[in-house]
């Protein structure tokens, strides 16, 4: 059994309920970003450390993270310039894992054979320190210390190599979050178990 302290309710002082994180996608809006920065305020309640938002115009995508809440940034038209295109999603942090720095900040992003993938997750990874040090001594290079970093980098080594085979976004999640390269392990997630994406212009949303 789990820890009092593990779980979205805790005893004494701090009896209340941890939203931990929120996340939120919008496509076929050209304004995406700015959509999204209305969802993000309004699940502020569920993470004020951090807040990050990735867009996607079809060619590249745009990535702006910060710490802090989602007025202090997102509010100014220049950052919102910064993030075209008609796809978007965004996060808002309460860390459960990793440290509160910018470099854990969501969604991340990262180059994949076929394309870019940014994703935003809400949740634990139960295995998620045992996965990372088994990605590690194969050779993986983390740049968080955020256990989401492992679901992408299980993407990337999913059996389903071919491009046409992670066309469809939301199979290749399942594919990188379950049936990794041996002996990569297995992803288990806990708690909310939601993550958003973007992968190869389209967005997805999936439960590990």
């Amino acid at each position: 059994m789990a820890d009092a302290d593990d779980t979205p309710f805790s005893s004494g002082a701090d009896d209340r309920f941890h939203d931990e994180c929120g996340v939120f996608g919008i496509f076929g809006r050209q304004d995406a970003a700015a959509i999204v920065t209305l969802g993000l305020h309004a699940l502020q309640h569920r993470g004020q450390e951090a807040a990050g938002i990735v867009s996607f115009d079809g060619k590249r995508f745009s990535s702006e993270r910060h710490l802090g809440l989602v007025g202090d940034h997102f509010t100014d038209a220049a950052t919102l310039g910064r993030l075209p295109g008609n796809i978007a999603m965004g996060h808002v942090r309460y860390s459960t894992t990793g440290e509160t720095v910018l470099r854990n900040v969501q969604p991340l992003f990262a180059e994949l054979e076929v394309g870019g993938i940014a994703i935003a997750h809400n949740g634990n990874l139960t295995n998620g320190l045992s996965l990372r040090k088994r990605l590690i001594a194969q050779g993986a290079i983390c740049q968080s210390t955020s256990d989401t970093e492992v679901v992408l980098h299980l993407i990337a080594r999913s059996q389903r190599a071919g491009s046409a085979q992670r066309g469809n976004a939301n199979e290749a999640a399942r594919a990188g979050a379950r049936r990794p390269r041996a002996p990569a392990g297995r992803a288990h997630a806990t708690k909310h178990r939601r993550a958003i994406g973007i992968y190869s212009n389209r967005m997805y949303m999936c439960s590990c």
